[in-house]
This record gives C-alpha cells, sequence and structure tokens, in this order.
C-alpha cells in the first residue's frame, strides 16, 4: 500500500499497517485509538545512522512517549524496504541489513504509540560506509531497595562498559513510573524496567538490558483491642487485608518471631497485667511484609469485696424492715436482683451484694447480712451450722457427692439437695464452698436458685482454661421448697464443679 504527498514525495507504508494513526492493525486485529489520547509521538533526538560493516546500518532516534520502531529505506522512491521493532520504548534502535556498501540510500522513521497515534518524520539519506565504533555492553540492572510497595520508591542502577551513562525507562506504565533512576510503585503488579545506551562517536548503542521488580502493596493492619475482667487470656483482632495478604502476630515492635501466622484472630496467652502485641500484613505470594500496628490486651482488675452495713446478724420485728447499704461502687447487684446501693427489707433471709467497677468488672460477694425475724412473731430465721461436707462432685460417678459428668459449654444443670450433708428440706439458702477444677476454657459459672426463670447476671466464680479457683459464698435454694438450685456454665468449654457446704439458712 502506498500514498504520495506533494511536499514530501512517495510514502511507502508496511503491508497490513495503516499509519494514519486512528487505527493500528496487526496479525489480522485491529484496535481503535482512545479519544483520551490523540497527540502522536514527537521526536525529542533527531534520527542518525551509522554502519558497523559494509552491509549493515543503524539507525537510532528518540521520542517524548514510548511508541514503537520502524524503517522504511531503499535506494530509490517509494522506499520499498521495512525494518523495526514493535517494543514500546523512547529509544529507538533500528538494523538495517543487506546493503550495497558505498551506496546512497533513502530512509524515513516512524514510531506508533500504544493508542495507535504515528510519528512519521522526514525523508533523509545515507551512505552504506564501514564504521570503526566499538560496541558496548550494558550490566544488570540492581534495586535499592530490592523491594517496591505502592506509592514507595527504589533507585535503579546499572554500567555500560563503555562507561557512558544509562537511560533508564518503564516498560510497565500502570505497574511504575521512571523519573531518572527513580522507579515509583504505582499499582501492584510485576515492574519492568529498561536500561539503554545509545552511543556516540566512539561507541555503538548497547543492547538494551531488563530487569524485573515486583511491586506488593503491604499496607499497614488496623489493630482491634481486647479486654478481660481480671486474669486469663484475650482475643485480639485486626483487619484491612486484602485478597493474597494475611496477618503476623508478635509480642516486639520489631524482630523476633511470629507467634501466629495467618489468622486476623489472635488468643493470647494468659495475661495477669495488659501487654501489648504487634500484628503485621505480609503478601502470601512473595512474603514481603508491612510494618507492625501495636494492639492492647487490657487486663482489668476487679474492685474490692464490698461490704454490707450492717453487717452480721441483724433481727427485725414484726412490720418493721431493716435498710442495708453496700460500700462504694459503680454499679450494685444485691442477691434479691436489685441494682441500687442501699435495699430496704423486711424478710428474713441472707443477704449479699456485688459492686461493678468504673471498669464494667464485677466484684466478688460480699458477705452476708443475715436478717432474722418475719411479718409474724413466731417467725424465725438464723443460720445453722454444719461440719464441712461435699455436696456435688460432677467428678464422681459414685458415692455421696456423686454429680458425673462434667458441665457441659453453654449449659444449664439442676442440682437438688436430697438430704445430702443432712440439709434439710426446709433450708432456705446455703454458706459453700464453690470450686472449679479442668476448665477446658476460660469462662464463669453462675449458680442461683432454681425457680428463676433464667439466670442472673452476676457470676459466682469466674475462670480460666487449665486453673483450678475456688471462692466461699451464699447459695440462695427455689422458695418452693424442693431444694433445688441451678448451675450454668458460661464458658466455651467443659468444667467441673466442686460444692462443699458449711452453713444453712431457715
Amino acid at each position: 500500500m502506498r500514498t504520495k504527498s506533494a511536499s514530501s514525495g512517495f510514502l511507502a507504508l508496511a503491508t497490513g499497517l495503516c499509519l494514519a494513526g486512528t487505527m493500528e492493525v496487526r496479525a489480522g486485529t485491529f484496535a481503535t485509538s482512545p479519544a483520551s489520547d490523540k497527540a502522536p509521538p514527537v521526536l525529542t533526538e533527531d534520527p542518525a545512522v551509522r554502519s558497523v560493516s559494509e552491509n549493515v546500518a543503524i539507525v537510532t532516534w528518540r521520542t517524548d512517549k514510548p511508541s514503537d520502531s520502524r524503517v522504511y529505506f531503499g535506494q530509490a522512491l517509494p522506499l520499498a524496504r521495512t525494518a523495526g521493532e514493535i517494543e514500546y520504548s523512547i529509544f529507538h534502535s533500528v538494523k538495517l541489513t543487506n546493503l550495497v556498501p558505498e551506496t546512497t540510500y533513502s530512509y524515513r522513521v516512524v514510531s506508533v504509540d500504544p493508542m495507535g497515534n504515528q510519528l512519521s518524520g522526514e525523508i533523509r539519506t545515507f551512505t552504506a560506509t564501514t564504521d570503526s565504533r566499538a560496541g558496548q555492553t550494558i550490566g544488570p540492572i540492581s534495586f535499592v531497595p530490592s523491594t517496591l510497595t505502592v506509592g514507595a520508591t527504589t533507585t535503579a542502577s546499572a554500567t555500560a562498559t563503555s562507561g557512558l551513562g544509562v537511560a533508564f525507562s518503564s516498560l510497565a506504565g500502570g505497574v511504575c513510573a521512571v523519573s531518572g533512576s527513580v522507579v515509583t510503585g504505582r499499582a501492584a503488579g510485576t515492574c519492568t524496567v529498561a536500561a539503554d545506551q545509545a552511543g556516540n562517536n566512539a561507541y555503538d548503542p548497547a543492547p538494551r538490558v531488563t530487569q524485573d521488580v515486583l511491586v506488593v502493596d503491604a499496607a499497614t493492619p488496623a489493630g482491634i483491642p481486647g479486654s478481660r475482667c481480671g486474669p486469663g487470656t484475650v482475643v485480639l483482632s485486626a483487619s484491612g487485608a486484602t485478597a493474597g495478604h494475611a496477618y503476623k502476630w508478635y509480642e516486639a515492635p520489631s524482630g523476633g518471631t511470629a507467634l501466629q501466622t495467618g489468622g486476623a484472630s489472635y488468643t493470647t496467652p494468659s495475661l495477669s497485667t495488659t501487654t501489648t502485641f504487634y500484628v503485621s500484613m505480609y503478601d502470601t505470594a512473595t512474603s514481603y511484609e508491612g510494618s507492625r500496628t501495636g494492639v492492647t490486651a487490657t487486663i482489668n482488675l476487679p474492685p474490692a469485696k464490698p461490704t454490707v452495713t450492717p453487717s452480721g446478724t441483724v433481727g427485725v420485728g414484726s412490720g418493721s424492715s431493716v435498710t442495708l447499704t453496700a460500700s462504694s461502687g459503680a454499679g450494685y447487684l444485691w442477691s434479691t436482683g436489685a441494682t441500687t446501693s442501699s435495699i430496704t427489707v423486711s424478710t428474713a433471709g441472707s443477704y449479699w451484694v456485688q459492686v461493678t467497677g468504673t471498669n464494667g468488672c464485677l466484684s466478688s460477694t460480699s458477705d452476708p447480712t443475715i436478717v432474722t425475724g418475719s411479718s409474724t412473731p413466731s417467725a424465725t430465721t438464723r443460720i445453722y451450722t454444719v461440719a464441712p461436707c461435699r455436696l456435688f462432685d460432677t467428678r464422681n460417678v459414685s458415692g455421696a457427692d456423686a454429680a458425673s459428668p462434667a458441665l457441659a459449654a453453654g449449659a444449664t444443670r439442676t442440682f437438688t439437695i436430697g438430704g445430702r450433708c443432712s440439709i434439710p428440706s426446709s433450708a432456705k439458702s446455703l454458706s459453700v464452698n464453690q470450686t472449679v477444677t479442668g476448665p477446658t476454657a476460660a469462662g464463669e459459672l453462675l449458680l442461683y436458685r432454681a425457680d428463676l426463670s433464667s439466670a442472673p447476671t452476676a457470676s459466682s466464680l469466674s475462670f480460666r482454661a487449665g486453673v483450678t479457683r475456688a471462692n466461699n459464698g451464699m447459695l440462695e435454694l427455689a422458695h418452693d421448697g424442693s431444694g433445688t438450685f441451678k448451675v450454668f456454665n458460661n464458658s466455651s468449654g467443659t468444667v467441673h464443679l466442686i460444692l462443699d457446704v458449711n452453713g444453712y439458712f431457715q
């Protein structure tokens, strides 16, 4: 295909390639040029020709934007021969072969960018002669630092054997950009950097050298702290990882071996004090790891055991009442279910309180205040001590205290006194020592009278995995005279309960 121009003579075009700047045709396919880029490449260095032998010459030029390299040449117009490279670059070098020595040739350089915009240079001439310039090569490209993240930079370096300066360019503009020797990561992917040396009167152009550097996106994760009341394990979390990324957990802000690799959630070892752990994100394909973020596991201390005023044993007569007042706390929970700092009672019984601290933690149970007397002059309520006696032991399948199996995770079980330890059916409440042993997970037990429809919020005894704990307390029995109580295992694991009694109220 050929066109004729009145000002520049004949322009020879390669078969199957339209040079009008609006369409590129290769191997039977075409792509229309986007309207966003219609500017053709511009020469920033005029074409130059040098002979390397009697029948070979090299044409070089430079453009302001990456484009391919083509030369149309011949001994006369129209230019019937073509040579070129389809790789996009701002540095262009095309070898012309099979030349006739001491013969003058006409030539034109053409460069087409990826959008199909075309530069077509003017027709020039050269004479095939022997060039005595020396060859040169470029050593490998290195990067400092050797890794590159999105938005960060690395510096490229390479040396030509001629000692002439090396020019760098990006062959993956969407992934990285090059300015001088500085490479900037634009998006995750493979960045290909090219090194060129165009030569001079003493040296031929060096063959192009390329080197890949992987651009990764390893941002800093967001840490989600955790807390608990009293010693035990704490669950920490992190967020921010995208596809192809995971987390690493550490006990130090730098260095050391990861405590856990992969998951966004991390369960700490048992802690007695507030501790900061650290989490990072890493690329699962390249193992490139970003910086670490601190995540704090807070151990809140429960408030001190509260007191009740008046304390000890208090008598009330028929039609009278007594006001019981708890020591200071941010919140209150009485054995009656009341949540005020004081309660007024006129019924005989055992009354205790727990207080909540400003950190939300619940205290242990106060010593009970025993109120004696009732609404009728003849009724009395008092405490009766018994020799310490084991009521229930879920470890035992037989014997007087048999209560097997262990308490199941998240389950509630009803226990019946049924005359054990000589506790009469008229007993209203018990003075007990409650012990947990063999817990497979952290949690708490709630012991309460069996005629309540649901468990109270006050914990009777909290525990952590693998640790035996005990606590004294008052255990109220069902008001229907059945001598029953319930135990709720607020835990994700099983646990054994041992319950000893040393007194009862009736």
